[in-house]
């Protein structure tokens, strides 16, 4: 049986998808994006190419910056950081821009930019699961390690964790 606008009633969109607990810097609330997915746009890229969002930006850690160098918002231990957790820095834009920056994304709708205004962020990084990990609202610092998370690297010094002590029978 076809029902028409059944799909927007019963299947939860993505500003509804969010999670109490996990792997985020700070604690996810209704105030602030925290644990939330992050919205899907149509973007464009600066050839002026089509494509989904996730497409664009790849499947690992992305940070996001809505119309500024994101990196102004973050500390250079910061942005070490989750440069060592492999992340891709991109700041998104309502419109063509003349800078030729490779890694501007251009949200005509402003869907994003609207969302990331909704939680008060202008600094977003995004898991690979595209939940929300951090903002510059709640603090943009990587998440120490949780549950199943590799932990033979510090989240916060990037150095190696120290060897556990063998044990002598």
């Amino acid at each position: 049986m076809h029902m028409p606008g059944a799909n927007r009633i019963l299947l939860p969109r993505s500003s509804t998808i969010r999670f109490q607990r996990g792997w985020v810097t700070g604690t996810p609330g209704r105030r602030n994006a925290l644990g939330r997915m992050i919205p899907q746009p149509t973007v464009f890229d600066r050839q002026g190419r089509e494509h989904r969002f996730d497409d664009l930006v790849g499947s690992g850690f992305v940070v996001i910056g809505a119309d500024a160098d994101l990196r102004d918002s973050m500390t250079a231990h910061q942005v070490a950081a989750w440069a060592a957790l492999g992340a891709r820095f991109v700041t998104v834009r309502r419109s063509f821009s003349t800078a030729d920056d490779p890694d501007v994304v251009i949200d005509t709708t402003g869907s994003l930019t609207d969302w990331m205004k909704r939680f008060h962020a202008r600094v977003l990084v995004v898991r690979p699961d595209r939940f929300v990990a951090a903002t510059d609202a709640t603090g943009l610092d990587v998440p120490a390690p949780r549950g199943n998370l590799d932990r033979t690297t510090s989240a916060t010094s990037h150095a190696p964790a120290p060897s556990p002590t063998p044990i002598r029978a």
